[in-house]
């Protein structure tokens, strides 16, 4: 840390940690939680993030770290943008971020981190580095209520339902048409057959 404060910049080996599977409610925003630890005896990973499943990897870092989430096009999130931090006095550092989903089922979300440069007017900006990026991947559930599915279903299907209902239509018309039909011949075989 004295070394950060006098603006040594060098690699310093620690540990990150994020949910290993996150789950969530449709249409529910929840909090999604990563810190890094650079102590040399780092704290338990659930003290860092709570989560059911938690997941710690090493990883070298520098001072500043910049830390972003990447979601699929089902789920948002608050701030895709890089979100850089300093390590505190302590030696740990933790981002959170709101993520919220709008289909069910399972997904994945990935915990992007880079080292991050200080200019002069002490803005932190991520380096742009891609072989610098870290990537921690976490599997995520979205669970829905049977209304919220039955409706994603509807969404999802409903021009498909569209033409199967208009098919069994023109078939019962067709079948209507024709036992019209059908029945005017058995009819009108029925009074030739009287009249001889």
């Amino acid at each position: 840390m004295a070394d950060c404060e006098r603006g040594v910049e060098k690699w310093k080996l620690g540990q990150v940690v994020y949910p290993k599977t996150f789950a969530m409610e449709l249409g529910v925003s929840a909090v999604y939680v990563a810190a890094v630890d650079i102590r040399d005896i780092p704290a338990p990973p659930s003290q860092l993030v709570s989560a059911p499943e938690v997941r710690s990897e090493a990883i070298a870092v520098k001072c500043v770290l910049s830390a972003r989430i990447v979601v699929d096009p089902s789920m948002q999130v608050d701030n895709p943008n890089w979100v850089s931090r300093q390590f505190n006095p302590v030696g740990s550092l933790n981002w959170s971020w709101h993520v919220s989903a709008t289909q069910p089922g399972s997904r994945e979300l990935r915990l992007e981190l880079q080292p991050a440069v200080v200019d002069r007017s002490g803005l932190q900006l991520a380096t742009g580095s891609a072989w610098e990026t870290s990537t921690f991947v976490t599997k995520v559930e979205v669970n829905a209520s049977a209304p919220q599915r039955f409706g994603q279903w509807w969404s999802d299907n409903w021009p498909v339902l569209l033409l199967v209902a208009g098919g069994i239509g023109a078939a019962v018309l067709g079948f209507v048409k024709w036992t019209g039909r059908l029945g005017k011949e058995v009819r009108s075989a029925r009074k030739s057959w009287r009249n001889h």
